[in-house]
């Protein structure tokens, strides 16, 4: 599944949205939806890494079918702030990965001294 990014922003999205690609979309595309989550967390993530020329705040649009052409809507507050709130989720699972990686399990045996000569 190609992507294409252009601006200043390209050497950063170009590695996080194939990042992205192969965690939630390693066989199918993503849909229009997921799609677009995946155009606001660049971006925000761009924002968020003070990539030069990247700022402010996101706008994301989709193409939609209309009468046997397409046409471009804005996501709306409500439908950017579902985006924002999976990709908070998203970031406390991968922590929690990491936390499980670095925490000792609860049902090992504790560490004993090794036997003295």
């Amino acid at each position: 599944m190609p992507f294409i990014t252009m601006g200043s922003g390209k050497a950063s999205a170009d590695p996080f949205l194939g990042f992205l690609r192969k965690v939630f979309w390693p066989v199918a595309p993503p849909t229009i939806q997921e799609g677009a989550l995946a155009a606001y967390w660049t971006i925000q993530h761009a924002i968020d890494m003070k990539v030069s020329g990247v700022g402010f705040g996101v706008d994301v649009f989709v193409l939609e079918p209309a009468d046997k052409s397409y046409k471009a809507r804005q996501l709306d507050d409500a439908e950017v702030a579902e985006h924002a709130e999976f990709m908070r989720a998203a970031e406390e699972a991968m922590r929690g990965v990491r936390e499980a990686l670095t925490e000792p399990p609860e049902s090992s045996a504790p560490i004993q001294e090794p036997p003295k000569p």
